[in-house]
């Protein structure tokens, strides 16, 4: 007897092969046609197994012909069709998130995500299209914001773009677009290592099984680079003839630095320097004073940036006796190295500084007593 078996969406395999001919196709395979004995068939077929193709769900079906090859009765080949229908249900596939290995940055420096620089993001869901089609994907760093290559065909549900954190939804096509070109752009002057979070969900389409989610991460190493250090100098000064002037947070017109150097242990050298008279700290405290002294024309001193700027509240500036006109105060601070590459970074910058005239009195300059004779002039 001849029995031929095809299957619609999917492969069927047999029970057993014992005492049967496979005469075309193959066991484990959308059709086969054997032959046997009855007995032998039937145990062939009992348990005959059906498998349907990856990710198909709805109706199948199962033919089966029998042919007698002429056999029995008046030798004439009898043969019939059978076929069963075979339901498979929808079961809900999760999504899934491909993402690029760690990536290493400099600091201050943005990175794009992309196929052109092997970094892609891509976020795949093989059944959602059976659904309404929508994936919910959400994105979030620590340490600086992203922004989307674009947002067409998004609603983004929590979050914005150019931000730490954004939630949206779309169809895959559209979310994988938003991601072809993703830029991260760490905050200014940050160094820690970031990660980007990505959390996808299929909003359970489609099949039984409820929503499915997926996350993955990409870790993002940010390289220390030194950046040069700020003086804040107010605005042109002003003070009069033979009076002082002073450089604080009381008075408004602070002078201070800052710097990146806090984040290492290198200690800061900043030259201060008048050409009409002389510069009084306010603390020397933790201070090394060197290439002159407190309460001179010019000196530098160095230390760590809060015992500079503490010495800095309260800089007494005092022009030279009787002086008046434009004076200058030059500071130029180096970070000898500060943190990161790049090396020792200096910077200078000047204050203007307009003495102002006061009218002096006359001074009468006499000789001592003097002596003269009777009748003698002097």
């Amino acid at each position: 007897v001849e029995l031929q078996l095809t299957a619609s969406h999917g492969i069927i395999t047999l029970n057993t092969d014992t005492g049967i001919t496979i005469i075309d196709g193959a066991d484990a395979d959308t059709t086969m046609t054997l032959l046997g004995n009855v007995i032998n068939l039937n145990n062939a077929i009992d348990g005959l197994s059906y498998k349907p193709d990856a990710n198909f769900n709805g109706a199948a079906q199962l033919q089966v012909t029998i042919d007698d090859l002429g056999n029995a009765g008046s030798g004439v080949a009898e043969s019939v069709t059978k076929t069963v229908t075979i339901t498979v249900n929808a079961i809900n596939d999760g999504p899934s998130i491909t993402v690029p290995v760690a990536q290493t940055i400099d600091e201050d420096t943005p990175i794009a995500f992309s196929v052109a620089n092997s970094t892609s993001l891509i976020v795949v869901d093989t059944d959602v299209g059976e659904g309404t089609g929508d994936l919910q994907l959400s994105l979030s760093v620590n340490f600086g914001t992203l922004t989307l290559a674009s947002t067409d065909g998004l609603n983004i549900t929590a979050g914005e773009d150019t931000s730490d954190s954004i939630t949206f939804t779309g169809i895959p096509d559209k979310i994988n677009s938003a991601l072809e070109g993703l830029v991260y752009t760490p905050n200014p002057n940050i160094n820690d290592d970031d990660t980007l979070t990505l959390s996808v969900s299929d909003l359970g389409d489609t099949g039984t099984g409820g929503e499915l989610n997926s996350s993955s991460t990409v870790a993002i190493t940010i390289n220390a680079i030194n950046d040069a250090p700020i003086n804040s100098l107010p605005a042109t000064q002003s003070t009069r003839e033979d009076q002082t002037l002073t450089l604080s947070t009381a008075n408004s017109n602070l002078f201070s630095i800052s710097d990146d150097s806090p984040e290492g242990t290198t200690a800061l050298e900043v030259q201060l320097s008048v050409d009409n008279g002389t510069l009084t700290l306010a603390s020397t405290a933790n201070l090394t004073i060197t290439n002159g002294s407190d309460a001179s024309a010019g000196f530098t001193l160095v230390g760590q940036l809060p015992d500079v700027n503490t010495a800095l509240d309260g800089l007494v500036y005092t022009p030279s006796a009787d002086y008046f006109g434009s004076d200058t105060l030059t500071v130029s601070t180096s970070d000898n190295g500060g943190t990161g590459s790049g090396g020792p970074l200096t910077k200078t910058d000047t204050l203007s500084i307009i003495v102002q005239p006061v009218n002096d009195a006359p001074v009468n300059t006499l000789p001592s007593a003097q002596n003269t004779n009777e009748d003698t002039s002097l």
